[in-house]
């Protein structure tokens, strides 16, 4: 959990004291008064009272995928990033497990990191060593299609399987982002608490710096929804 985590003052406020904090007081007065990022409730989307978690009842995802059994399908999307170094965009690589009896999707995995595509690639390939994921979806456009065409060819050599599905997105990105609002009101959407990096910027879309893990999600639930491939699960 610590993975990853930087404090500025950690002698008198670590990692865990201000965690505790913004549980206690809640996100939009964390970043108010610790990050100095005022957040306006009425403008942001999702609100924090309506995300539903699968981390109480499952240990792990394994563990939760067991429990959903023959009835899951597992779909998966990449929003990468250039690779421009520490100051550029996110790579995110988001996979969601759909149990079919009440379509309800089960974020398993939301990996949000600056990375170069070539470590990018390497990371999904990992990631389909781990799970039988029946469509990686991503956006059809000429950089990503490079990358696709790469990611293919190099999960052949290592003999992964590997179901690509080419997203042309229609609608502006922000509007795509904003309908998954009722899903996760209704509990159709369902995260793990272990996924800050993810409902952080959930939280403050759409008036977060970055919106690569929304994006990859929003993307993950089309392939999800509109994908009739195998039923498939957990190695």
């Amino acid at each position: 959990m610590l993975e990853g985590t930087q404090v500025l003052w950690p002698q008198r406020e670590d990692y865990h004291s201000l965690m505790a904090m913004r549980e206690c007081n809640g996100t939009d007065t964390f970043c108010r008064e610790k990050q100095n990022e005022p957040l306006d409730p009425d403008t942001c989307i999702f609100r924090e009272e309506n995300f539903h978690y699968w981390d109480h009842k499952h240990e792990s995802p394994q563990q939760l995928i067991q429990s959903l059994g023959k009835d899951t399908r597992i779909s998966a999307a990449c929003d990468p990033s250039m690779g421009k170094g520490r100051g550029g965009d996110y790579s995110a690589i988001i996979i969601v497990a759909k149990d079919k009896r009440d379509g309800i999707h089960y974020v398993i995995a939301a990996d949000i990191a600056r990375r170069t595509p070539d470590q990018t690639i390497e990371k999904i390939i990992d990631y389909c060593r781990i799970y039988h994921i029946a469509k990686f979806a991503f956006e059809k456009n000429q950089f990503q299609q490079i990358m696709l065409d790469n990611l293919t060819r190099r999960a052949q050599q290592a003999g992964v399987q590997f179901h690509s599905r080419p997203i042309n997105s229609q609608t502006n990105k922000q509007a795509r982002i904003e309908s998954l609002e009722t899903l996760v009101t209704q509990g159709l959407i369902v995260f793990s608490r272990h996924h800050q990096i993810l409902l952080e910027q959930l939280r403050q879309f759409p008036l977060a710096k970055y919106d690569d893990g929304p994006d990859a999600l929003e993307m993950a639930i089309q392939a999800a929804r509109y994908n009739p491939g195998r039923v498939l699960g957990f190695i």
